[in-house]
């Protein structure tokens, strides 16, 4: 259940209960899982591109200004898997 302080507080005077203070309980952590908060749809579909194209995941994160970390999540949000080296031209 989520409520936000608006929420939490009217449904509180309903029932009779005063509240103090008011504090998160806990922050989520989710920049730290999926740091693409700031990622829009255009860069990612900027290094899906250059992934077709045959560029690794460092060389994505270089070409876009990213860090490799930005670009892995970006794989993870869009289920799109980026190679980590370069296919040989060798059979």
């Amino acid at each position: 259940l989520r409520m936000n302080k608006k929420d939490v507080r009217q449904l509180a005077t309903e029932n009779g209960v005063t509240i103090a203070v008011s504090q998160p309980m806990l922050t989520t952590r989710r920049d730290a899982r999926h740091d693409t908060t700031d990622i829009d749809d255009v860069v990612a579909g900027h290094a899906m591109h250059y992934s077709a194209l045959g560029y690794t995941a460092a060389e994505i994160a270089q070409v876009l200004d990213l860090s490799l970390r930005q670009v892995w999540n970006i794989g993870k949000a869009y289920r799109f898997e980026f190679r980590q080296q370069r296919e040989s031209d060798t059979p």
